[in-house]
């Protein structure tokens, strides 16, 4: 397999979303770890994987939560106030 061009990562992790909203897990899942193969901290793909890590109640979920929160704190803070 060819190694994951950087560019392509907005339209993997739009992909990977679709899956995830059409009930799709298996292969959401396999799309948001391909775009963190390629950028670990990568904000939204470490949220949405760790939503669904945590509906399976998946250990790994909490350290994906956690990597999205400390890419982009004030988003995690702002979501709290609702």
């Amino acid at each position: 397999m060819l190694p994951l061009n950087p560019a392509h990562l907005p339209r993997l992790l739009t992909e990977a979303l679709r899956l995830h909203e059409a009930g799709r897990l298996p292969e959401a899942e396999e799309r948001y770890r391909s775009v963190l193969a390629v950028a670990p901290d990568e904000p939204a793909a470490n949220f949405h994987l760790g939503r669904l890590l945590a509906a399976r109640r998946a250990p790994e979920a909490l350290d994906r939560l956690g990597r999205a929160a400390r890419a982009r704190p004030q988003e995690v803070a702002g979501s709290r106030r609702r």
